[in-house]
């Protein structure tokens, strides 16, 4: 349990997408890859997430455009060394995380129990944009 506590600090923050790739059939992981939008993902104190999916056209949000995605806001919790539960995902994506660097974050997405057409893999990097202590000073 502590150990989970020490960990969760460094994936606090905004992360931004600049890279994908992978064989799933999610739709939005295949407009990431495509690079038509961009993934924006905030881990926050207290266990909440934010996800949203932007348009790199215009920046506009554009989540509400795909099919299984998990809530825009929600909580989550961490597994073990490397795994992310997302509190209400009913896919089945197991989702884990490692840092390339201390700003650079690569996520997988793996599987799905509920949706046949969607196995795989896919694995998509992250930039930070801000960190947890620039959160809290907005």
């Amino acid at each position: 349990m502590m150990q989970q506590e020490e960990a969760a600090p460094s994936l606090l923050g905004t992360w931004e997408s600049n890279e994908a790739f992978g064989n799933t059939a999610l739709d939005w992981a295949q407009a990431v890859k495509d690079q038509r939008v961009q993934l924006q993902l905030t881990f926050e104190p207290g266990k909440i997430y934010r996800f949203r999916l932007v348009s790199k056209d215009d920046s506009t949000d554009v989540t509400s455009n795909f099919r299984h995605v998990v809530a825009s806001e929600g909580s989550y919790e961490l597994q073990g060394d490397d795994g992310i539960a997302i509190h209400g995902d009913t896919s089945g994506i197991k989702w884990t995380y490692l840092f390339e660097e201390e700003d650079s974050l690569r996520i997988r997405l793996e599987g799905a129990k509920r949706f046949g057409r969607c196995k795989g893999v896919d694995v998509i990097y992250f930039a930070r944009a801000k960190t947890a202590q620039q959160l809290k000073d907005l």
